[in-house]
């Protein structure tokens, strides 16, 4: 991938943990759902996490609750 598709952003260069994100919020997930999704994605992110480990992590955490 070369530097300027990074900065285009565009969807075909998209890593697969991006392509994860979108599939999950577009799935049957409810609101409430999404929200502590969301919510423990950016909590891992401020507690100095990547992005991908943060996205990992705040699935596995809800999936262990019966997502």
């Amino acid at each position: 991938m070369s530097k300027e598709n990074e900065i285009q952003g565009r969807k075909e260069n998209d890593p697969e943990w991006i392509k994860d994100i979108a599939i999950s919020v577009k799935s049957r997930m409810t609101d409430k759902q999404k929200k502590q999704l969301r919510e423990l994605y950016f909590e891992y992110i401020q507690d100095g996490m990547k992005p991908k480990e943060a996205w990992e992590k705040a699935k596995n955490v809800l999936a262990c609750f019966g997502k």
